[in-house]
């Protein structure tokens, strides 16, 4: 019997030698954090659950930065050539993007179409960027050209119903203007 009761008991040495999870602990609550805290599964569970989170939360904040609105780098004042007021603004973005914003209510007459060009080479001359019966703000379709840069034209046309026929502007310019930094 004597040898049974001396196994049992260990000299505190001896308790302060095993590691954490070893120690018996009596409370319920306590053993139950020790059994989680030593749990491999626990562990797991609670790495994937903290990598789907930052995910989530990434997803999160790159979609709100999609979103959020984005301030031009260039803008153009479209004036009007015969009573030189604005009539539209172009806006130009540092990924590319350009948009027309009509200031003021402008459509074609009938068989005819407005239509939107740029110059910023004069060797090169005016290429279209945009075509439409009636000024709404639009994307304007920029690709295969330099970027826009300071002192550009942009400048709107009336032209037949599928756009100018020799790739120049052929009808009377109805607003034009220069772009300039933005603010």
């Amino acid at each position: 019997m004597w040898d049974h009761i001396a196994a049992r008991l260990t000299t505190p040495a001896q308790q302060a030698s095993k590691p954490f999870g070893a120690l018996r602990v009596t409370n319920f609550a306590a053993s139950s954090l020790g059994r989680w805290w030593d749990s491999l599964s626990f562990w797991r569970i609670t790495g994937i659950a903290t990598s789907l989170a930052s995910l989530v939360l990434l997803a999160g904040l790159a979609a709100s930065l999609m979103r959020a609105p984005q301030t031009p780098i260039y803008v153009a004042i479209l004036m009007t050539e015969n009573s030189n007021e604005p009539a539209a603004l172009v806006n130009t973005f540092a990924d590319g993007r350009a948009e027309l914003v009509p200031l003021r209510d402008l459509a074609a007459p009938e068989g005819r179409a407005l239509q939107v060009w740029t110059l910023w080479d004069r060797a090169v001359g005016p290429r279209p960027v945009g075509l439409a019966p009636v000024i709404r703000t639009m994307s304007l379709n920029l690709n295969n050209l330099p970027t826009t840069g300071q002192g550009q034209l942009f400048e709107i046309t009336l032209e037949p119903k599928g756009g100018s026929p020799t790739g120049r502007p052929t009808g009377p310019i109805l607003m034009k203007g220069l772009t300039t930094r933005a603010l």
